[in-house]
């Protein structure tokens, strides 16, 4: 049972960690330029809070151009840190998708054949596919995010709350608030996800049958059937992509 309500995403994301894990070095490597990456953030307001501070005035001069070197440094680290970062989890993902893939296909190889009955041949390569692709973006995207944005959040917190810890309590208040609205769109966010990859799957099946069968399909003429058909998929799809993306863009908003 594929359904959104069947999957448990916890059990999901302990499986994929299973596989991650095989690649420690490699993500060792890619959490350290993570963390490096991320304190940047935190380095750079602070310089720049000090070259602000300290003014543009002549007497600030030797001050200010040691502040600029440093700061030329901070963004230099975090340029190789965010490449090493991001080619070090790129190359984790590539090395996951494979082996899910090759471990997928064994595992269609010993179904019995009443599966292949129910299931037609571009579903099944869909889902080995498509789907096996998409567990890419979870560990690059989400997993690069997640990790890259958290570090940095509570750097920043902390030197907020070095500077003015009343000022700090200020603004986390509206934490309770960002994390209610977070809890509502993430269920969101996920149906419409698994309901795009769906979509896409009866788009791959709904082409392959079309291409698969054009001599019963030029004997019957039903071409404009499967022109119909398909133009349908295509439009659901178009439909859940922009869903997608305006609950991307109000969380962004907020």
């Amino acid at each position: 049972d594929l359904s959104p309500q069947s999957i448990n995403l916890q059990y999901l994301y302990k499986r994929l960690f299973k596989y991650t894990w095989q690649h420690k070095f490699i993500l060792s490597l890619s959490l350290i330029s993570l963390i490096i990456l991320s304190l940047t953030n935190t380095a750079f307001l602070a310089i720049i809070k000090k070259i602000t501070d300290h003014g543009f005035g002549s007497e600030a001069g030797h001050k200010q151009i040691s502040l600029a070197l440093i700061l030329l440094l901070v963004m230099v680290i975090r340029a190789l840190s965010g490449l090493f970062s991001s080619y070090f989890m790129k190359s984790i993902s590539l090395k996951v998708v494979e082996s899910l893939r090759s471990d997928l296909f064994k595992k269609i190889m010993l179904l019995p054949m009443s599966f292949f009955d129910r299931n037609s041949s571009s579903h099944i390569v869909s889902k080995l596919n498509s789907d096996v692709q998409q567990l890419s973006n979870v560990i690059t995207d989400i997993g690069f995010n997640l990790i890259k944005d958290g570090i940095s959040f509570f750097g920043i917190i902390f030197y907020m709350i070095y500077l003015d810890w009343k000022l700090t309590l200020v603004f986390l208040f509206l934490a309770p608030i960002l994390a209610y609205y977070l809890k509502i769109m993430s269920p969101r966010l996920r149906a419409a996800g698994t309901i795009s990859q769906n979509a896409n799957g009866e788009l791959i099946m709904a082409s392959d049958e079309a291409i698969a069968a054009q001599r019963i399909v030029k004997i019957f003429g039903t071409a404009q059937y499967e022109v119909s058909r398909f133009k349908k998929i295509s439009e659901k799809i178009r439909k859940i992509q922009e869903r997608l993306f305006r609950i991307g863009a109000l969380t962004s908003f907020m």
